[in-house]
């Protein structure tokens, strides 16, 4: 499949590097430089935004590897720009049979991903979630509490049922009273990996889940 992308990406790119304003500059050797607009093409060629793929909702999402997902209908927009014939059912399975995720893994904010990615990246990138959690106004007011006790009452409780972070922090409260729970909730979603979301193509708040329930 990644042969078949770039060869694409190839047949998008070729008439315009001899276009105005793309040509390619020379450097000493022979090798070809790309102008500005050339390099503007090729990024768009490569998020499939120069013309509609003809790929399946789930090769789109593995190609881009996440789609900004914050707002739970931003990947159906994202995906009816990007794919031919897109069908918002089709999405809306992969979510609804764990093939497809929603989780914060390249940053605070939530992404969509195929599951496997998501189990894959989200250890990878833990350590900067570490780092940034302290800054954040809710590491400032979870500092003092035990992070370890904290995640594990959340996982325990979120393995049990898939919960909203409204309906963790009723669960959090009376175990760590002397703490804000909103503050120890985020506590969960910034320090244990990973926490995938269920959600349909709605606007219904996202819900956390444990992570084995991915790999179904």
């Amino acid at each position: 499949m990644s042969c078949q992308l770039l060869t694409r990406a190839r047949a998008n790119l070729a008439p315009m590097l001899n276009g105005k304003g793309t040509r390619c500059k020379m450097k000493r050797g022979g090798t070809p430089v790309l102008g500005p607009r050339a390099l503007n093409r090729a990024l768009l060629a490569r998020q499939f935004l120069l013309e509609r793929a003809d790929v399946a909702p789930a090769e789109a999402i593995a190609h881009l590897v996440g789609m900004q997902a914050q707002v739970p209908t931003d990947p159906y927009f994202g995906l009816w720009s990007r794919i031919s014939d897109f069908d918002p059912a089709d999405l809306s399975a992969l979510i609804e049979s764990r093939q497809a995720v929603r989780i914060a893994v390249m940053r605070g904010t939530l992404h969509l991903l195929l599951a496997a990615d998501a189990l894959f990246l989200r250890p990878l990138s833990q350590p900067v979630f570490n780092r940034a959690f302290p800054s954040t106004p809710f590491g400032k007011g979870a500092k003092n509490a035990d992070r370890t006790a904290v995640v594990a009452a959340a996982r325990k409780a979120v393995e049990a049922k898939p919960m909203t972070l409204a309906e963790l922090r009723k669960i959090l409260a009376p175990q760590f009273p002397d703490f804000d729970a909103g503050h120890l909730s985020y506590l969960f979603h910034y320090v244990a990996p990973p926490p995938p979301l269920r959600s349909g193509p709605h606007s219904s708040p996202p819900c956390r889940t444990g992570s084995t329930e991915t790999r179904g």
